[in-house]
């Protein structure tokens, strides 16, 4: 026979739940060349993350005030060996960084690209909105749902919607977006917040479960 499951509240901590922490910066941020609007990508070298759309849109466009600088690198495969050949001066490739120097990191541009064909949960979306940058990003799933087009992002349909927004951004509306992303951030995906939803969501799932084995005992 059935018996009630009994689920603790304190064996939860903000450790054992997702959530994203707040910013951690370890070095001095630098100040940019204010005449130059620097946005960066953060992620792998792959199909999926769409580096490649963003890659060429710099090649065949000339951007003479933005900056790209990549992060990340491949991981199964080379995707993107060729890709990296005959670069624009304004596009820069690192490697991986740090985990915990990401902050560190988005806290030096000024916006975040996410030219994803697909994405899973977005957290880089997350983490930049952490820092008070924009994001500028495909609009896909779940990404349009983090990001509000001209609030805290810009979203784009397609490669021609990409490259009008890079003509047109400038320093001042991408720091208004990335406070009203900052905003955001505090309510709805800090640590706490999300904790408290998924606390909600498992206890609401032990309430369905508990109904349904007192239906079934009543039965016998």
């Amino acid at each position: 026979m059935g018996g009630i499951v009994k689920l603790s509240r304190k064996i939860f901590t903000p450790q054992s739940c997702s959530g994203v922490r707040p910013p951690i910066y370890t070095v001095p941020i630098e100040k940019s060349d204010k005449h130059i609007i620097n946005l960066a990508y953060f992620g792998r070298f792959d199909y999926a993350k769409g580096i490649d759309i963003l890659v060429n849109i710099f090649k065949k466009n000339h951007f003479n005030n933005l900056s790209l600088n990549i992060f990340g690198d491949s991981i199964l495969n080379e995707f993107g060996k060729e890709l990296f050949n005959n670069l624009p001066d304004n596009v820069s490739v690192f490697g991986w960084i740090d985990n915990e120097k990401i902050d560190d990191y988005i806290a030096r541009f000024d916006g975040v690209i996410i030219p994803s064909r697909w994405e899973g949960f977005g957290l880089v979306a997350i983490e930049a909105m952490r820092n008070s940058k924009p994001v500028i990003c495909s609009n896909i799933k779940p990404l349009s749902d983090i990001i509000k087009h001209n609030y805290n992002g810009l979203l784009y349909d397609n490669e021609e919607d990409l490259i009008t927004i890079l003509k047109k951004i400038d320093k001042l509306m991408l720091k208004d977006m990335g406070i009203n992303g900052y905003e955001l951030y505090k309510k709805l995906y800090t640590s706490d917040i999300m904790n408290k939803k998924i606390l909600s969501v498992y206890f609401d799932l032990l309430s369905e479960k508990n109904s349904s084995i007192m239906r079934d005992n009543n039965e016998k």
